[in-house]
């Protein structure tokens, strides 16, 4: 098994205990209950995210699921009210941020129900992004790749579901910011974040249609496709204006760059093998060349590379050269074909196969507060 890099993210934590029935004023038997299934449930979520171990993923999937329904129905009746609930203290929520690009764990305060809501399934997603890694590494044999290569696969479409809808929708409806907020909470970055699984779940595809021998004029598609949605990830946080782009995690960034950067010479790479194998050796060591030269121009971070990047730059830096030089020489000693500049080269268009998976709110839990 090649190595593919999934890039790995830190889940937020939220560094409160919010007790909902002392926050929340109401004398009401069945509005004290939900509030305090509000506090369980959130206890849960918090308990999971701090927690540790292989069996964490399943258990905060668990205790979102329990937490997210009561959750909206406080939403909904906070939203729909008419002056009549009134708070006994004033409500926050602190949330540390995995994509901020300041050292350490820096955290952020809000008073607003909806940003538990973002930050509770960003921390959705990250999930679902970390346990895809963990089973696309823990593939050892041919039995069961198939059922793991699906898994790794949805598991990257979920999140960037659960990350497309916080762009079209949570982050539409948060409003004002204030002055300190995560990169979490503005729609570009969820947008970006999306782009980066499904690009990353079509590169685990890359690997799985290498071992069925794949044409490799269709591979180049695949890796344009690659490229391309990279390239869109990159665009949705130059959206952002200069401050916010900067307060943006450097790694995240830098691995954007390092993906766009690598897949521009896997392109010409697959170009060459479909060219070598179709007998038309001057173009084989012209795009083996092209390729060779884009891969001088990969970026390396120069700081801190995430697990499995450098490894997944080096296995390709080998092929490509191994590439370029055998079918140079080939071209030099035995066919003696024309070889010509990478701008007279035909170019490919891209082919992208993978969708996210769609992802809906449950329904709340109640509707209606009675003070």
């Amino acid at each position: 098994l090649q190595v593919v890099m999934i890039y790995p993210y830190d889940l937020p934590h939220t560094t409160l205990h919010i007790l909902f029935e002392r926050v929340f004023l109401s004398k009401d038997v069945e509005t004290l209950e939900n509030l305090k299934s509000c506090t369980t449930m959130r206890g849960k979520v918090k308990d999971a995210l701090d927690a540790a171990g292989t069996n964490r993923a399943k258990v905060l999937l668990e205790s979102v699921q329990g937490y997210l329904p009561f959750l909206l129905g406080l939403i909904h009746v906070v939203e729909h009210s008419e002056g009549d609930i009134r708070l006994r203290e004033p409500l926050k929520f602190i949330w540390t941020s995995a994509m901020s690009s300041a050292p350490g764990q820096v955290s952020f305060e809000f008073r607003k129900l909806r940003f538990d809501t973002i930050m509770i399934l960003h921390a959705v997603a990250v999930n679902k992004v970390n346990a895809s890694l963990d089973t696309w590494f823990d593939i050892h044999d041919e039995e069961t790749f198939e059922e793991k290569y699906k898994q790794a696969a949805d598991l990257l479409r979920g999140a960037a579901g659960v990350w497309d809808y916080l762009a079209r929708e949570e982050c539409t409806k948060f409003g004002s910011l204030p002055a300190s907020h995560p990169p979490e909470v503005l729609a570009p970055v969820c947008q970006s974040l999306s782009c980066v699984a499904l690009a990353t779940a079509q590169k685990i595809a890359i690997r799985r249609a290498l071992r069925k021998k794949t044409g490799h004029l269709t591979l180049a598609k695949l890796c344009l496709g690659v490229m391309r949605k990279f390239e869109e990830a990159d665009a949705f946080l130059r959206q952002l204006p200069r401050e916010e782009f900067g307060n943006v995690s450097v790694s995240y960034r830098q691995y954007i760059w390092s993906m766009i950067t690598l897949y521009r010479a896997l392109i010409p790479k697959h170009q060459a093998m479909h060219c070598s194998d179709d007998g038309q050796h001057g173009l084989a060591a012209s795009y083996a060349i092209a390729a060779l030269k884009h891969l001088r121009e990969v970026l390396v971070p120069a700081h801190n590379p995430q697990r499995g990047l450098m490894e997944e730059i080096q296995a390709e830096r080998q092929e490509i050269e191994q590439v370029c030089t055998r079918y140079k020489a080939d071209n030099d000693t035995i066919y003696f074909q024309l070889i010509k500049e990478e701008d007279k080269l035909e170019k490919v268009d891209p082919a992208f196969i993978i969708t996210g998976l769609p992802f809906t709110l449950p329904d709340p839990a109640f509707t209606t507060y009675t003070p």
